[in-house]
């Protein structure tokens, strides 16, 4: 079994749905507040774990294509972990929403460290490997934006306790 340490990956998450935006009534019953929704995302985190790969299994008799399994359980950082964004203030009754004007709210004791678990079968062949794989996550999408309060109201934002994706890799060992 090998192994190695990486801390070099970027992790970029596009917006999920541009259009969404949350609102609620502002304090002096004349505005209404809205926060578009890919602003209470996190866009980028790093990620870092061990690479554990097991022994190659040869398929064939000259040994140059083999069969191995990888894990690697590691840890995901949003960048920054607390967010702040703008807030638009629209008129009630206005029937284009170009907003009055506009304030900042910040988000306060976020989680700041989530976990991963990335599951890989590769298929090598002499310095090539293809890599089907299946990552599993507490990543929270909106966890920089869970405790921010605007005008004395919670942002109701959707919960997601995990999240997986299958992936497919492509290496070359140099």
């Amino acid at each position: 079994m090998a192994f190695y340490w990486s801390w070099s990956r970027l992790f970029f998450t596009p917006p999920i749905d541009g259009n969404k935006t949350y609102s609620g009534e502002a304090r002096d019953k004349n505005l209404r507040w809205q926060i578009e929704e890919n602003r209470l995302m996190y866009l980028f985190a790093f990620r870092s774990g061990v690479y554990l790969y097991s022994p190659p299994v040869y398929l064939n008799h000259d040994h140059d294509v083999a069969l191995s399994f990888r894990v690697s359980p590691g840890v995901t950082i949003p960048l920054p972990p607390n967010l702040s964004t703008s807030v638009d203030y629209v008129p009630k009754d206005a029937i284009i929403h170009v907003p009055a004007t506009s304030g900042e709210v910040s988000n306060s004791h976020a989680k700041a460290c989530y976990y991963h678990v990335r599951f890989a079968m590769a298929l090598e062949v002499e310095r090539v490997s293809v890599l089907l794989g299946y990552t599993t996550s507490d990543y929270d999408l909106y966890g920089g934006s869970r405790n921010m309060i605007v005008e004395g109201q919670k942002i109701e934002l959707p919960r997601k306790k995990q999240a997986g994706t299958f992936f497919i890799g492509l290496t070359y060992d140099f």
